[in-house]
């Protein structure tokens, strides 16, 4: 595949991922957030799972994995896809894109904590800068009430969501030494699936087919575009080009989401919003600009360490 095509095609899920934020709106209006996804992933997880088999020719995880890959589904799927839908629901898009595009701000807090990467004062520095656009985005919130009176409720719910999405990679990273990113996003979202299933026996809640002809129309788009789509072709999109310059493609998840919510549902742009905003990609690339040093520092020392057990290094 050219690179071109490859960019292409990043830049087609960047379009597709920033339409869903409307798109979802027509699904929550009628399903609960629990129950949209609920419907949504147990339809993909099975058909993800016999794409991976085509593929890979191999479904197996190790029942030791089973845990860790239990908490990523509940993170990943069950948690951030309900907040997802929550915040769609009672927020504007343009607000709940902002907070969620949030989420490398808190991969780069989590991942010290879990050791997997160095502390940096620069990475934190990064940080405040994207919380200091939320906070504006936050306060701008007060020109949404006409449309969405609960506007505040849904941005908490995006931010929540976007915590939880930064978790995501965290926990997936020993996964990911182990299986390919298709293997994992299948079995996570057929045990999202699962987790979803029980908790609406749990609450429950009423699960009906006498929709509207628009909820169905989201919960297809979800389906075919935004998971089986979209997550498939960016994680092959990301091996080819990179995690950094896959990155600058989500920067402008949140302009699609805004100006295709301006377009469909006459959501007004504030100036409040593109300030933070601004604040927001500003944090998230000086927090990316210290990750990409570690990791450079990584590699370096990979490579140094290898040269010196090189026995022909030796003889040198």
């Amino acid at each position: 595949m050219k690179k071109w095509t490859t960019e292409l095609l990043l830049l087609s899920v960047v379009i597709i991922w920033g339409i869903n934020y409307t798109a979802n709106k027509y699904g929550v209006s009628q399903l609960s957030p629990t129950v949209f996804n609920a419907v949504r992933f147990t339809v993909t997880a099975p058909i993800l799972l016999v794409l991976t088999w085509l593929v890979e020719h191999s479904v197996r995880i190790r029942k030791r994995d089973l845990w860790l890959l239990s908490l990523v589904s509940i993170v990943g799927i069950a948690l951030y896809q309900t907040l997802f839908s929550a915040s769609v629901e009672y927020t504007s898009a343009t607000n709940a894109s902002l907070l969620i595009a949030m989420s490398p701000i808190f991969s780069c807090i989590f991942s010290p904590l879990a050791k997997q990467e160095k502390f940096l004062w620069k990475q934190q520095a990064g940080s405040l800068i994207a919380f200091l656009g939320a906070a504006i985005v936050l306060l701008s919130g007060h020109h949404t009430e006409d449309m969405y009176p609960h506007a505040m409720v849904g941005d908490i719910f995006g931010f929540l969501a976007s915590v939880s999405w930064g978790w995501y990679p965290v926990l997936t990273t020993p996964l990911l030494r182990q299986y390919s990113s298709l293997r994992i996003i299948a079995w996570t979202s057929l045990m999202g699936a699962v987790f979803l299933l029980v908790l609406i026996w749990v609450t429950g809640q009423p699960i009906t087919f006498q929709l509207p002809a628009l909820t169905y129309v989201s919960l297809l788009y979800s389906i075919l575009f935004v998971t089986m789509y979209g997550l498939v072709i960016w994680y092959q999109g990301v091996g080819k080009v990179g995690t950094t310059k896959a990155m600058l493609y989500m920067y402008l998840v949140p302009v699609v989401a805004a100006v295709f919510a301006a377009s469909v549902n006459h959501e007004p742009i504030h100036f409040g919003q593109v300030l933070g905003g601004i604040l927001i990609v500003l944090g998230i690339t000086y927090v990316k600009g210290g990750h990409d040093a570690i990791m450079r520092g990584i590699r370096h020392r990979r490579r140094s360490s290898a040269i010196e057990r090189d026995p022909r290094h030796e003889e040198m």
